[in-house]
């Protein structure tokens, strides 16, 4: 066991999942800002896409966000020789853990081959992470993700304990496993969506309690259904210590911000504007360098301005004077500290003086134009590739509603 897995066990972990499009080092370096200690996990690389990548595109897949903190790259494949090449070009990189996709159900990442249907053939899953441990050379720890248990098509109430509690006991034999990370559901390979797998089978939290009972040598990480830091909080007890969450902070990343204090313990002095200046500071380094697009870059900024707006919506809906206000203060010291100084970078003037919940609309059509205006000019792309950049920031909120 490495020497990460050793640290880890027996202390609570709150974990940030790996979430396609969005969790790329950009992502993880302002969720390092907000939360020096929550596990950040990049996307899943599929293996083929970093040993076919030239080494410009490996550092852009690979790259870490912070070198301050954990992270743990999760990689996607089913061919042990690849899986072992792909891990020994991941180590340098300086991840804390490597993680094998074996939970995702959807055919975009893999799940017609690997991803959640490798829960068919624990023997394989085997081999795969001992081809891991034997690329890093047992100096990263090693990890599954996985579902608590598979089908082909969806047939309700047909959840099994004992396939899990099998699957990870194979898995374990191999001497190398140190973490398990279990989304609460079962996968389903055919006849439903990605995001009515997220919802339609039906959560077994006490499967995760269970299994973490009966390998108590094993670090066990409880995700899915975990929304608020009163789920965490009551799951990361007993032989469970590991919490992992997703789609809550493409909701309300600013949540992240009271992750150090109320689930390790420790007061944390971040603010709002604390975050933007250091993120800003980051996003005009990593455009002189080259590293990552604009519309890369604000997508984070873009998620917490929808945050503000959905509390300041709520506050007007609830008659709450004082949550709207903050909300609407917060929106423009946003607009203040994070729009004009990604602007002045590229010569680009826009008139941001508006009042109230005015900021809103104005801070959406200053992010769109800027990114439009910075894809012509500067990256010179065409008008269906732009359109499409644009509709990553103006459906941004559709999308984390899904």
């Amino acid at each position: 066991m490495s020497t990460t897995a050793n640290a880890r066990l027996h202390q609570r972990t709150f974990h940030v999942a790996p979430m396609r499009d969005y969790t790329n080092a950009h992502f993880r370096t302002i969720c390092r800002i907000m939360s020096k200690h929550a596990v950040l996990w990049g996307e899943m690389e599929k293996t083929g896409a970093i040993l076919e990548a030239d080494p410009l595109k490996q550092r852009r897949l690979l790259q870490r966000g912070s070198t301050e903190g954990q992270e743990v790259l999760q990689l996607g494949g089913n061919d042990p020789k690849e899986m072992f090449r792909a891990a020994r070009i991941c180590l340098p990189y300086g991840y804390d853990e490597l993680n094998l996709n074996c939970g995702c159900p959807t055919t975009k990442t893999g799940g017609a081959d690997y991803g959640a249907s490798l829960m068919r053939d624990a023997e394989l899953t085997s081999n795969l992470i001992e081809s891991i441990a034997g690329g890093v050379r047992g100096s990263v720890a090693i990890s599954v993700k996985c579902r608590i248990g598979i089908q082909e098509t969806y047939t309700p109430d047909s959840e099994d304990y004992a396939v899990l509690h099998d699957y990870v006991s194979t898995l374990t034999r191999t001497g190398v496993l140190s973490h398990v990370v279990v989304h609460a559901r079962q996968a389903v390979l055919g006849g439903l969506s990605p995001k009515q797998n997220r919802e339609v089978p039906p959560l077994r939290h006490d499967f995760v309690h269970a299994l973490a009972a009966d390998f108590p040598d094993l670090n066990v990480t409880l995700n899915g259904g975990i929304c608020r830091m009163q789920d965490a909080n009551m799951h990361c007890a007993e032989s469970i210590k590991g919490i992992m969450a997703g789609r809550w902070f493409l909701r309300s990343p600013l949540d992240l911000m009271r992750v150090d204090e109320e689930f390790y313990g420790e007061a944390s002095t971040t603010s709002l504007e604390s975050v933007c200046d250091a993120y800003v500071d980051y996003s005009l380094a990593s455009l002189e360098r080259d590293n990552g697009t604009l519309a890369e870059l604000v997508m984070p900024l873009a998620l917490i301005c929808y945050e503000l707006e959905e509390k300041a919506k709520v506050a007007v809906e609830e008659g709450n004077v004082e949550v709207e206000a903050r909300a609407i203060r917060d929106a423009e010291l946003m607009l203040e500290t994070c729009t004009p100084l990604l602007m002045r970078h590229h010569g680009l003037k826009l008139s941001l003086v508006s009042p109230g919940q005015g900021c809103f609309r104005i801070w959406r059509k200053a992010l769109q134009k800027l990114i439009v205006e910075v894809a012509k000019v500067t990256f010179d792309i065409g008008p269906d590739h732009q359109a499409t950049i644009v509709l990553m920031i103006s459906t941004c909120k559709l999308v984390c509603d899904e």
